[in-house]
């Protein structure tokens, strides 16, 4: 539940006070603990195209010694995640002092943390297959399973399925997850998009490129050949 906490309000003001480029980790962690709950203002027009073409709910430090409608992460982080929108915090006047992409809210929902140090999800599966063809050497088994709702939630299923819908024009979309214990991360999700059903690679390997910004950064995202035994254990997304 959101606290709209003017304290946190002033501490993002005071960091966006540090140049840039002595914005080190110690920085990030400060900033991600105040801007949860920071009291922050937003425009008439909340949502902006970023220039990545991706939609950003805007969040400007308020206006001093003025009224303003409060806003804050933690209050609108439901509706960005069910609309399939990032967050900035003052884009203006550029560049802004913080982006969000939809990856990163969807973290901090679900684990608590918008970037983490390891992927650590306990993710699980009692329907595990595995395909001896598609076993690395050194005897380590490359598993599939069906994400859980844990890992990967409703409310990312829709709002993928959405992006991918537009850009590949398909209805049969499907999910999977693969789980490869030499691979870092361990857990990626792949989806039924294919290298050899694009004439233009570079429109594929686009898609692949801003699927990244949906997906929490531990979180791998993988491609598989359209012949590969393993792209049988894909289910409808």
């Amino acid at each position: 539940m959101p606290k709209f906490d003017l304290k946190k309000t002033q501490e993002v003001v005071d960091l966006f006070e540090v140049e840039r480029e002595s914005r080190d980790e110690e920085w990030r962690q400060k900033f991600y603990v105040a801007i949860v709950d920071a009291s922050m203002a937003t425009p008439k027009d909340q949502v902006l195209q970023g220039p990545d073409g991706f939609p950003y709910f805007v969040l400007n430090a308020p206006p001093p010694n003025e009224g303003f409608e409060t806003f804050c992460v933690s209050h609108i982080l439901d509706t960005c995640l069910k609309e399939g929108l990032g967050i900035v915090v003052q884009p203006e006047p550029g560049p802004p002092q913080w982006v969000f992409p939809y990856g990163l809210l969807w973290s901090f929902k679900e684990f608590g943390a918008f970037e983490m140090a390891e992927a650590d999800t306990g993710e699980h599966s009692h329907e595990e297959e595995q395909d001896a063809d598609d076993e690395p050497e050194g005897g380590a088994s490359v598993l599939t399973s069906q994400p859980s709702a844990s890992f990967f939630p409703a409310y990312a299923r829709k709002v993928i399925k959405d992006f991918l819908q537009k850009r590949v024009g398909s209805s049969d979309l499907q999910v999977m997850m693969v789980n490869d214990p030499q691979d870092d991360p361990q857990q990626s999700l792949s989806f039924n998009i294919f290298a050899e059903d694009f004439q233009d690679q570079q429109q594929f390997s686009n898609i692949m490129y801003r699927l990244t910004w949906f997906l929490p950064r531990h979180y791998g995202l993988v491609s598989m050949s359209k012949g590969s035994d393993l792209a049988k254990s894909f289910q409808p997304l």
